[in-house]
């Protein structure tokens, strides 16, 4: 049986070569939230993010939430200590990274939920205040993803065309690397189905894909017409 309260504890110090006690607090707290499933069940992503956008999502976890708020807070207060190596870094960095992207998109998720309360109440008032707030989560997701190379896109297309020996090959590779996130099959027939939350994906494709969704929904709220999903 593995005890993973002090399994992390250790992973920590290791990680970010501190004994630092929010550090050791930021990971307990990870334990408790997204590492706490139990079972054989698969747990696909619920994540309304990187899902299509439609009025009739329904996001889920299986943690408190307020346990990865609690995380991301302790762990941004590790950033100031100055005796963490140069080493050790970017471990810093891409857990930060991490940590705030998982915030972020549990953030965007409750917004949805109010989002179409307002929708289905007609408060449109409500709706364009959400709606503005998710796009501005959406910026913000972009932003510290960039800040990062271990979530960016470009490493992933780069490391693609780099397979190819010719140019046909390089371009073919690429093509294949794009699509597998985004519309996969010679004819986009697997939707989605490696999705990423990587800075120029949520830019370029789910950002986009979701204004477009919330402008949609806002006009059918404004002329009172039921929002036309098969249109969007």
């Amino acid at each position: 049986h593995l005890d993973l309260y002090n399994w992390l504890a250790i992973s920590a110090i290791v990680r970010h070569r501190i004994r630092d006690t929010p550090l050791h607090t930021s990971w307990q707290f990870l334990r408790q939230s997204v590492y706490s499933h139990n079972g054989f069940l698969h747990i696909p992503g619920h994540y309304s993010i990187t899902l299509r956008p439609s009025p009739n999502l329904r996001p889920w976890v299986w943690y408190n939430t307020s346990n990865v708020y609690a995380a991301w807070a302790q762990l941004i207060s590790v950033i100031g200590n100055t005796t963490i190596p140069p080493h050790n870094l970017p471990f810093v960095s891409h857990d930060l990274v991490d940590i705030t992207r998982q915030f972020l998109q549990i953030t965007f998720d409750q917004f949805y939920v109010n989002l179409m309360v307002a929708y289905r109440s007609k408060n449109m008032d409500k709706y364009v205040y959400i709606a503005d707030k998710m796009l501005e989560i959406l910026n913000d997701l972009e932003t510290i993803l960039a800040t990062n190379m271990d979530f960016s896109l470009s490493c992933w297309l780069e490391a693609a065309k780099n397979l190819g020996r010719t140019p046909v090959e390089k371009q073919l590779y690429e093509m294949n690397a794009r699509n597998q996130i985004t519309a996969w099959g010679p004819n986009g027939q697997i939707l989605d189905y490696a999705t990423k939350q990587w800075s120029g994906v949520v830019v370029d494709y789910y950002r986009p894909r979701w204004a477009l969704f919330l402008q949609m929904i806002q006009k059918s709220l404004e002329l009172n017409q039921k929002f036309n999903e098969e249109a969007f």
